[in-house]
């Protein structure tokens, strides 16, 4: 019977796992978190973060809505790259603590909210407004590629707290009294 040195065979154990964790790093853990005004290329859509407004009301069709907390109204470019229509999907906020918010799919009257249905030709983009109902904080956006589940890819956008200065009563100045 022949025997196997298993120093002969340690090296190549060693290429193969680190060849091993090298391509499964890529897939697992968190997906990477980029910032606001940078381009993300999920597969065939490039999506574009610009901005988000704090609000505590929108005005609807129906009188203005309040939100439980206040309304992130993100504001979002997206592109389709492919050579066929991409449905975009729904987006979603993740707090600090892990908690995900889906973005609010009834805002009528809003001219400039995405809709529910965003089906883009190829090379077409859409630019428009998301809106999510949460508690003022720091989120993260997680974008999606709208691909098929088993092969979804996504990706983190920093979402800050920027909420608008009060502006205070200015002070009025005192007359001097008459005499």
């Amino acid at each position: 019977m022949r025997r196997i040195d298993l120093r002969n065979l340690l090296p190549g154990m060693f290429i193969a796992a680190v060849l091993l964790t090298a391509a499964c790093a890529g897939r697992s853990g968190q997906p990477k978190l980029h910032q606001m005004g940078e381009s993300v290329q999920l597969n065939n859509l490039i999506y574009t973060v610009q901005e988000v407004e704090w609000v505590t009301e929108l005005a609807t069709h129906s009188g203005s809505k309040v939100p439980r907390g206040r309304f992130a109204v993100i504001r979002v470019n997206v592109n389709n790259t492919s050579g066929q229509t991409i449905s975009v999907p729904l987006l979603a906020l993740e707090s600090e603590g892990g908690d995900s918010f889906p973005e609010l799919t009834q805002i009528d009257g809003s001219s400039d909210w995405l809709g529910l249905l965003r089906m883009l030709d190829p090379g077409e983009s859409i630019q428009g407004n998301i809106v999510f109902d949460v508690s003022p904080g720091t989120y993260r956006l997680r974008l999606g590629s709208g691909g098929d589940p088993a092969t979804e890819t996504s990706a983190l956008v920093q979402i800050p707290l920027e909420l608008p200065k009060s502006n205070p009563k200015p002070e009025l100045p005192t007359l001097p009294s008459q005499q």
